[in-house]
Parts: C-alpha cells; sequence; structure tokens
C-alpha cells in the first residue's frame, strides 16, 4: 500500500491516531521509487484509482535515467493533506529493526523527529534496552514526548517472557499484532502473546521489583486486504486523552489509561486507586454476548526452579482468572493477595478480519479487549522486607 492510502483507510473508518512507520527510516525526505514496483505492490489500476481517491489529483512522477519513478509522500504531506484538529492525527513512527543473536528485535519508536539507529550485535535484552536509551534521549531534545513499544514477541520466537523482564526500562510490549507471520495467538507447544506478557509481569514485580509492562494492540499493515496478508482492522488501541495531541497521547499510554483491543469496545473503564477497585462496562453489538474475566497475579506466586529462565513464571498463580462473569456490566475489587489484576473481554463472534495462518492460536479467534495491570503500585510501595518475606512463602 502507498502511504497515504494507508492513512486514508484508517482516516475513513474512524480512526482517530495512527503511527505511519517504516523499518530503520523516518519518511521525511525524498524518495522515489520505480511505478512498476509500486504497481506490484498495489496493482495495475493503480494510477486510476488514485485519481478517483484523491479527487482526480496526480502523484509526483518523472523519468530518471530510464526509469519511470513514482515520490513517496512525506510524513509532513501526508499531515497537510489527512490531519484535522481533534478528529485525526498522525504521529511519526519508526520500526527500529534490530537482529542479534540471529533474531529480529523490532521495537516502535512512536512520536520521534530523528531515525533511530539499529542495533545488531550484543544480546536481546542489552539492543532493547539500548533502543529504549535512545528512544528516551531523542525524547529529551524534542518538545513532545516519544516512548518505545517491543513489538510481535513471537515473531521468529525471538523475545521470551524472562527477556522482558529483564529491561528495566521497557514500558510497552506488544500483546497482539495483526501480521499473519507474528502468531500473536500462540502455537503448538508455543505461548501466546498475552500469556508472556503475564509472565514477564510476574518477574518484573515480584522478584525485580520494576513495574509491569503495558500492553498494546496493532495491525502491521503492509497490504490492503486478505485475511492471509498483514491487513488493517485488526488490532488498535483505545486512549482516554483530553485532547487529540501527541503529549497527551503519550502520557495517557505511560499512565496505563488505554485497553487494547481486537473488535471488542468498552463504555467505560474506570479504576478507584482509593478502594482498588474496577468497574467496566462493554459497549455491546447487537446479537453479541461477552466474557469478562478478571485476571490475576498474586503475591505467593512462585516461579519454578526445574524450568528454563524464558519458562520459570508459567506458573498458576500467574496471571490467573479470579473473576468471571457474563454482565455488561462488572466490578472487581482487589483483594490483598492480589499483586495486580487486569480484564479480558471476550465476545462470541470472530474479528472482522481474522488471520489466516499457519499457527494452531489462530484456528479459533475472537475478538477480545485487554486492560491494563491495576493495583501493582501498592504492591511496590511496600517495604522491601515485606516484600522478600511473601516471596519467601510462596506456593511450590
Amino acid at each position: 500500500m502507498l502511504p497515504e492510502d494507508v492513512v486514508y483507510w484508517y482516516a475513513q473508518q474512524g480512526y482517530q491516531f495512527l503511527g505511519l512507520s517504516e523499518h530503520n527510516i523516518l519518511p521525511n525526505f525524498e524518495n522515489w521509487v520505480p511505478v512498476d514496483d509500486v504497481k506490484e505492490r498495489a496493482g495495475a489500476d493503480l494510477l486510476q484509482r488514485y485519481n478517483q481517491r484523491y479527487g482526480n489529483s496526480q502523484p509526483s512522477l518523472r523519468v530518471h535515467e530510464g526509469v519511470e519513478q513514482w515520490r513517496l509522500e512525506t510524513t509532513q504531506e501526508l499531515r497537510a493533506q489527512f490531519e484535522h484538529a481533534e478528529r485525526f492525527l498522525l504521529l511519526s513512527n519508526e520500526e527500529v529493526t534490530n537482529e542479534v543473536e540471529k533474531l529480529p528485535v523490532h521495537l516502535t519508536a512512536v512520536n520521534v523527529s530523528e531515525p533511530i539507529a539499529p542495533i545488531n550485535e550484543g544480546t536481546v535484552v542489552s539492543a532493547i534496552e539500548e533502543t529504549i536509551a535512545r528512544i528516551e534521549a531523542q525524547s529529551g531534545r524534542q518538545p513532545t514526548p516519544a516512548i518505545g513499544i517491543v513489538n510481535h514477541p513471537n515473531f521468529a520466537w525471538a523475545i521470551g517472557a524472562d527477556v522482558l523482564a529483564q529491561a528495566k526500562a521497557l514500558e510497552f510490549m506488544e500483546i497482539f499484532n495483526g501480521h499473519p507471520f507474528t502468531a500473536s495467538r500462540g502455537d503448538v507447544g508455543r505461548r501466546s502473546a498475552v500469556r508472556i506478557w503475564d509472565m514477564s509481569n510476574a518477574e518484573r514485580v515480584l522478584e525485580r521489583g520494576f513495574a509491569p509492562l503495558f500492553g498494546v494492540a496493532g495491525d502491521d499493515t503492509h497490504a490492503a486486504s486478505g485475511p492471509s496478508e498483514p491487513s488493517p482492522g485488526r488490532g488498535w488501541i483505545m486512549v482516554r486523552a483530553p485532547h487529540l495531541r501527541a503529549q497527551e497521547l503519550v502520557a495517557a499510554l505511560k499512565s496505563g489509561d488505554f485497553y487494547a483491543s481486537t473488535g471488542v469496545k468498552l463504555a467505560r473503564y474506570d479504576y478507584d486507586s482509593k478502594k482498588r477497585e474496577i468497574a467496566l462496562a462493554i459497549a455491546p453489538a447487537p446479537g453479541v454476548t461477552y466474557v469478562t474475566e478478571f485476571i490475576s497475579t498474586k503475591i505467593f506466586a512462585c516461579p519454578s526452579a526445574s524450568t528454563s529462565a524464558a519458562d520459570r513464571w508459567d506458573a498458576p498463580l500467574v496471571g490467573a482468572v479470579v473473576a468471571r462473569t457474563l454482565s455488561l456490566e462488572s466490578h472487581y475489587k482487589i483483594a490483598d493477595d492480589d499483586v495486580w489484576v487486569r480484564a479480558t473481554v471476550t465476545a462470541s463472534r470472530a474479528p472482522a478480519n481474522p488471520i489466516i495462518s499457519n499457527y494452531e492460536g489462530d484456528a479459533t479467534q475472537y475478538e477480545q479487549a485487554f486492560t491494563q495491570p491495576v493495583g501493582w503500585q501498592q504492591y511496590l510501595a511496600r517495604p522491601p522486607a515485606f516484600r522478600r518475606d511473601s516471596r519467601a512463602k510462596c506456593s511450590r
């Protein structure tokens, strides 16, 4: 898809913001590509569709050294064409594409103004940490903040729960990615990204005293349509922000004031930190039923001593269902032995654009929503001695 076609699709579908990214570049320079390559990816009738879609406008074309070329639009040009105050915002993102230990270690740098250089040496953990450090350094140099997200941990099975647990400065990970190659829902003998999320957060909070990771969902769009293609409309985030501006969006993300979705919409979600109570209401679709599960990790959860580092926190009291309801409105009071709680809402219908892949996890798909872990601040605020004692008493 052309950059403008990508932005057009999301703007037309009612999305309010979009992070447009490419591997290791920011599209803010003059970039000419062969027209034949564009037509091969976007269709032979591209020029006709382009004229119809954009009001008989013409793309920038030239012949260079005997080759007809098409100039891709820059982020600045796309913003001028599509952005509207409080209606649609285009973020400048980059997919920082590291390769270390022969593994793809990709992070999205959100709201950056300069390219972040990839890292191709060291370990997976050090590549994540250094990428985050580079994003944070740039964030401090620009007027609006930037953040980093670890992408698709199950792509090539590159990033395990133990790796995510070790990167202290990391704040976000993808718990769903819409590309058919990324196995977000897992495979035979392989965990889903959501399960990896719970496991990494158990190690981060209970063992290392780090804040948990927040979970995001995204499309990874490359193609206009197709169930076996990385096509749009599969995963997104719903953010509570006072205004549609990059600074407010990033602030809400950093505070965990958002949820990830593959189709389920919430009419309301609130967490009262004083009462330690979650209140949730679903915005129902006609004829669809819903199951809400409150997922907890308990203080006495204990890692296994007999498995690999990536498997240690696959334990019964990690990411356990502590309450389940079929009601459209639900409440959960965080218990004294809950380290944190999050909610998963699952609909009775398949996503509008389901994935066809070779992974077992994609064989059965339902629309879902995932809220962020809450309650952990009170646990980490407790004295280190209390936390050490609770770890000594963990259930084995």
